[in-house]
């Protein structure tokens, strides 16, 4: 479904045509808004994304479109996430990874030590023994010298191998950007070609939403009791998508992977 496809039927539903009273630009504006409420209010757009640990740095920016997290795994297993009203009502200590209620466009493994000691490979100052056929003792990282059982020397070195951190993988749910005019021919701006996120089978929740917001900008008031019908429409199709969407799209479903940022 193509934002031209909505347009052209919203045009019909208000007998604007000959675009009279409503401009291309506009109509596509409140598409793309429809679009967008639709993804925050339902959740329904979600992606992926990773983030690379780096040693001492605690504090990860998620991508521009990120409107909520959903789920965080490292090497295979679930992450638990905590945000800071949790943490004050609830006494939580020691959360694996935080997200901040305010800068929503941030995450932060708040214990780094967890994720330090995989960059940092120590080995054992004093060694493991091996052998002791002798006075030298040989260890696993050197040897230790004795005179009549006293130790007197060690010969021992400890050493620090980066070791490159895996990835912890993002599901977030998104927020697509604005749709705008192809401006390609300046003097003839055209509506974008490419497909909406949101699937055909929602097209009558497009249809109520840019109708009810044309109607209310108009200065009829009949016009705008219309937009505002138009509107309780809408929010009732919201509804019922809200409700697809926590089921994950199935009609039952026992077991969810979610976590305790689940959507909605």
């Amino acid at each position: 479904m193509i934002p031209a496809t909505i347009i052209n039927a919203v045009r019909a539903r208000l007998g604007d045509s000959r675009k009279e009273r409503w401009n291309d630009a506009t109509l596509l504006l409140y598409t793309s808004l429809c679009q967008n409420d639709i993804c925050m209010f339902t959740h329904f757009h979600r992606k992926d994304t990773h983030i690379t640990l780096e040693a001492d740095k605690y504090i990860y920016d998620l991508p521009s479109d990120c409107l909520a997290v959903n789920r965080l795994e490292y090497n295979d297993q679930l992450l638990p996430i905590e945000t800071r009203n949790n943490i004050d009502s609830h006494d939580v200590t020691y959360p694996l990874v935080l997200k901040d209620n305010l800068a929503y466009n941030l995450l932060e493994f708040k214990i780094g030590e967890t994720y330090d000691s995989l960059a940092t490979a120590l080995v054992n100052v004093y060694g493991v023994v091996v052998a002791s056929d002798t006075d030298a003792v040989d260890v696993d990282c050197g040897e230790l010298d004795n005179v009549h059982g006293v130790l007197v020397d060690i010969d021992c070195s400890a050493s620090s191998t980066p070791q490159p951190l895996d990835d912890v993988l993002v599901y977030y749910s998104a927020v697509p950007p604005l749709l705008v005019m192809d401006l390609t021919d300046i003097e003839n701006p055209a509506l974008p070609t490419e497909e909406l996120i949101v699937p055909d089978i929602w097209f009558q929740a497009f249809l109520h939403y840019v109708c009810g917001m044309a109607l209310q900008d108009d200065n009829d008031a009949n016009n705008i009791q219309r937009g505002e019908l138009e509107g309780t429409k809408y929010l009732r199709m919201l509804t019922h998508i809200q409700k697809t969407s926590s089921k994950d799209f199935t009609s039952n479903v026992r077991t969810k992977l979610t976590t305790n940022m689940r959507r909605i």
